[in-house]
């Protein structure tokens, strides 16, 4: 029962199917937000930027939901932080609020007293997966009935609960359009049925990230067309999740709603670019669409063209100091000369006369292995008596 005395299947029984108009407006002025860089949204009527904890402290934001969640809150956690805000994320891939084996509502309450988030966002796509709870009649609730949409409303009903019980605000991010038919009709669906809760607590924040990836008619798409004109890429090859651009393409828009509806600003030194293809904490600014956020840092504006200075003439080398003289040389004493002694020419003996040898029979010569002396050519005298020479 809500605080009017309607059950959730009343409500979901005559409201199922019809758009709440401002979902459809808060959808459309966030994609216009992301695309054309105009004023980022904000809840009329709403108290949307309403702080849970001290105002001096950094925002706390809590991320909640399934794997869409949990790519897009990975690419939104740095743009969050690069305006200093606290981002914690809390997804679990192939849950939803009805998962027998995850008990979401625990799970936000335990985020809640440990983290004291003052905006959290919520986002699922509706996974259903045994073991299935069990309806009234303690039968499995069929997926896709009113039974399953109004146990999800309640479920639903029981998250916002524990959300703010400390004060926080509670954003719920529509899903991305699925492929199939009947899966993007369960997931708005269940976007519908949590949606209509947003008049029973005040502080609830309805957002469109998923038109971020969707064709013009909020269609399925597996790529869209960047700012330069070429294919973007959006989806995974399971034509459900969503690939490393598209999560920055719905990062773009959680992002920039939050710093415009809670008027964060960047932290010095940093810039945060939002637009439709570049996402991320930059140094100075890398390329900006037409025009931005208004909370993001303008960059500088370039400085105006100077003339040239005129060269400035290199001045004169100075004239080169005349080097010291080197210190004379000791002057070199030489040894005196000494004049050298009177030779006194020592005569010659006189050569030998020498004879020829006599011819010795072979048997009377000794053998000597030593070399034989050269025949002398000196004159022979032949008044001398012969004599005998022996070879050595």
């Amino acid at each position: 029962m809500d605080r009017g005395g309607r059950s959730a299947s009343t409500r979901l029984g005559t409201r199922l199917g019809r758009s709440r108009p401002s979902t459809l407006v808060v959808g459309i002025v966030a994609l216009a937000t992301m695309l054309m860089g105009g004023q980022a949204l904000k809840t009329s009527g709403v108290d949307a930027a309403r702080r849970s904890g001290p105002s001096d402290r950094p925002l706390r934001v809590l991320l909640l939901g399934d794997s869409i969640m949990g790519q897009t809150g990975a690419q939104t956690i740095p743009l969050l932080r690069g305006y200093g805000a606290e981002v914690k994320i809390d997804a679990q891939w192939g849950t939803g609020l009805l998962s027998a084996d995850t008990d979401w509502v625990r799970r936000a309450a335990d985020d809640v007293a440990t983290f004291d988030p003052d905006v959290a966002v919520v986002l699922f796509v509706g996974n259903y997966v045994a073991p299935y709870p069990l309806g009234v009649d303690r039968r499995p609730i069929p997926s896709r009935s009113l039974a399953f949409y109004a146990a999800w409303q309640a479920k639903a009903d029981a998250l916002m609960a524990a959300l703010t019980r400390r004060g926080a605000a509670v954003w719920w991010a529509a899903p991305p359009p699925m492929a199939d038919h009947d899966d993007d009709l369960h997931a708005t669906g269940v976007y519908r049925a949590a949606a209509e809760l947003a008049s029973d607590y005040p502080g609830t924040h309805l957002i469109d990230p998923g038109a971020a990836v969707a064709g013009p008619r909020r269609e399925w798409v597996a790529a869209v067309p960047d700012c330069a004109g070429d294919v973007d890429p959006v989806r995974d090859h399971d034509r459900l999740h969503l690939t490393a651009s598209g999560a920055q393409r719905m990062a773009a828009v959680l992002a920039s709603s939050i710093v415009s509806v809670f008027e964060l600003a960047p932290i010095p030194g940093q810039t945060v670019a939002f637009n439709d293809r570049t996402v991320g904490i930059v140094g100075p600014p890398l390329r900006r669409p037409a025009a931005s956020v208004p909370v993001v840092s303008e960059p500088q504006p370039a400085p105006e063209s100077l003339p040239a200075p005129e060269p400035t003439p290199a001045p004169a080398a100075p004239a080169p100091s005349p080097s010291p003289e080197p210190p004379p040389e000791p002057p070199v004493t030489e040894p005196p000369v000494t004049a050298p002694e009177p030779t006194v020419p020592v005569p010659e003996p006189a050569p030998e006369p020498t004879v020829p040898p006599e011819p010795v029979p072979p048997s009377s010569v000794p053998t000597s292995t030593g070399p034989t002396a050269p025949p002398s050519t000196a004159p022979t005298d032949p008044t001398a008596p012969p004599s005998t020479v022996l070879t050595a």
